[in-house]
């Protein structure tokens, strides 16, 4: 499994605007991607940080997927700026039962 991660900056007073974006434009057309085996949105509002996370099949998967035409609307649509895109291989991934 892959796992690709693009560290966006937004401005804190648009936020809302941009985490709408995400979650109702690139959700969308990312998740419908063949190989895509879903995505995470994490965020630190009061400066500006988003965190998305997607996660492929593999990396040709990840490479052949419309994530870049994706980023360059976001940044269109939100005035956000891509600040790093990293792509890594998932050792594991656990999550704890209660």
């Amino acid at each position: 499994m892959h796992m690709r991660l693009t560290l966006l900056t937004a401005d804190p007073l648009r936020m809302e605007d941009t985490l709408h974006f995400i979650a109702n434009e690139a959700r969308s057309q990312i998740e419908d991607e063949p190989g895509n085996l879903g995505m995470s949105l994490k965020v630190k509002e009061p400066i500006g940080v988003v965190a998305v996370e997607t996660y492929w099949v593999s990396g040709d998967a990840a490479s052949r997927s419309v994530a870049a035409a994706i980023r360059v609307d976001a940044v269109k649509a939100t005035s956000s700026t891509v600040r790093w895109l990293e792509e890594y291989t998932l050792v594991f991934n656990s999550e704890r039962q209660s």
